[in-house]
């Protein structure tokens, strides 16, 4: 086990954040192999939160702390930050059905910002969100970043697959009674057929059928029933190019 952690180099992310975030390291026997994995896998996102997206270790040093009694492993991780980089851009190709203004909307990286690379995974997250309400469930997106080390700029170059667009299914309602599914299926605008809109199950709940999910909830209260979780889910349907939505009043089985 390493009972000394040092990290020479490291300025914009502090020794003392490094040292916090390597307690797995501390606590288990020294191995060279992860240790250098550690450091690639855990320690390498602390830099690109804070835009150092060239940050690299270098290989550990270590040495045993106590020679004569072997309890553990001074060891140092050599760091390199390099440059904190700036957003200037997305460049992309491949998209046909969303224009790049919305897809830039939805990223919502601005130009001059530090270029914040967890912050960037989850934009992307939102980018395949999008495209989902657009029928694509099956959208790749591929971004490749372009650095300007002089300026300490980077632009990403995100190449997009939308795949197929998918069709409404079946909607499947289940735990409640026959008269309140009809009901809330009455409410449902999104008819099997149309292009799917992966946004609409929460503009359902939250306008189209708000005031009949309220109405049954008063009801099983009035009748002292507890108030069953409601539970949505997608099944797409990969060869029939359909997805079924299925909205549950009951607890999923463990």
């Amino acid at each position: 086990m390493a009972v000394a952690l040092h990290f020479p180099g490291a300025k914009n992310v502090s020794e003392e954040k490094l040292i916090k975030s390597s307690r797995q390291l501390t606590d288990a026997d020294y191995s060279l192999k992860n240790t250098v994995a550690y450091a690639n896998f855990i320690l390498f996102p602390l830099y690109r939160e804070s835009g150092n997206l060239l940050a690299k270790f270098d290989k550990p040093n270590s040495k045993f702390d106590a020679p004569d009694t072997c309890k553990g492993v001074d060891l140092t991780i050599p760091v390199d930050e390099g440059p904190i980089f700036l957003w200037d851009k997305a460049e992309w190709s491949g998209n046909e059905t969303v224009s790049a203004k919305d897809l830039d909307e939805a990223l919502a990286m601005k130009s001059g910002e530090v270029a914040n690379g967890l912050k960037f995974d989850k934009r992307l997250t939102e980018v395949r969100t999008l495209y989902g309400n657009t029928g694509h469930l099956a959208v790749t997106l591929n971004p490749q970043p372009a650095f300007d080390n002089a300026a300490s700029r980077v632009v990403y170059k995100i190449s997009v697959k939308e795949g197929p667009q998918y069709r409404m299914g079946k909607l499947n309602i289940l735990g409640l009674s026959e008269a309140d599914v009809r009901a809330l299926e009455q409410k449902w605008k999104l008819k099997t057929g149309d292009i799917f809109d992966l946004s609409y199950v929460d503009r359902f709940f939250a306008s189209d059928a708000r005031a009949e999910t309220q109405r049954i909830t008063e009801a099983m209260l009035a009748a002292g029933k507890p108030l069953p979780p409601i539970g949505s889910k997608i099944k797409a349907d990969h060869q029939a190019l359909t997805a079924d939505v299925i909205i549950t009043f009951k607890a999923e089985p463990q």
